[in-house]
């Protein structure tokens, strides 16, 4: 089925809602969020691991990119609930891709460390997650890819601290 051919099957969205910029990313998310959940409970990882793996993903990228870290350094730098990330970091002890150990400087925290089964999940999921990501931005171009990327970015950055301002042109804030 062509893309005319399914556009004319199902009513179109208003076009009070198409020309919201919020509305649009509010929708692509959706079916972004949908499609890489559903690939990523596909992947085998010889774990125990809930099929909702995007907060798993999350945190094993967050380990993989920052070393040994607390939960709640985690939780704070992904922006996840404690009581949530103590779930998630469950799962993962479990299937043996984390070990939560006693800081040596502070006994009242754990560190959290990718194990060697880990990074190997990791790069299993972000295998995944990439083939998503291609699908769903089929319609572009590389260069517009990498220009939305960009401004996606961007405007995060403004509204968010914690995201770095692309490279390019400065934004005037």
């Amino acid at each position: 089925m062509t893309v005319a051919q399914r556009h004319e099957s199902h009513a179109a969205l208003p076009d009070g809602l198409l020309k919201r910029t919020t509305y649009l990313l509010w929708k692509l998310g959706a079916v972004g969020r949908r499609r890489l959940a559903t690939q990523l409970a596909t992947v085998d990882l010889a774990a125990p691991l809930p099929d909702h793996r995007l907060p798993h993903l999350g945190v094993l990228t967050c380990l993989a990119d920052s070393g040994p870290a607390s939960q709640r350094e985690t939780a704070e730098r992904l922006g996840m609930d404690c009581s949530d990330i103590v779930a998630v970091l469950d799962d993962l002890e479990r299937g043996n891709l984390v070990v939560r150990r006693r800081d040596e400087r502070d006994r009242r925290r754990h560190l959290v460390t990718l194990t060697p089964a880990g990074r190997h999940a990791l790069r299993r999921l972000d295998t995944e997650a990439e083939r998503v990501e291609d699908a769903l931005l089929t319609p572009l171009s590389d260069d517009e890819r990498e220009v939305l990327h960009g401004l996606l970015q961007r405007v995060l950055a403004y509204h968010n601290a914690r995201v770095p301002c692309p490279p390019g042109p400065q934004a005037p804030w």
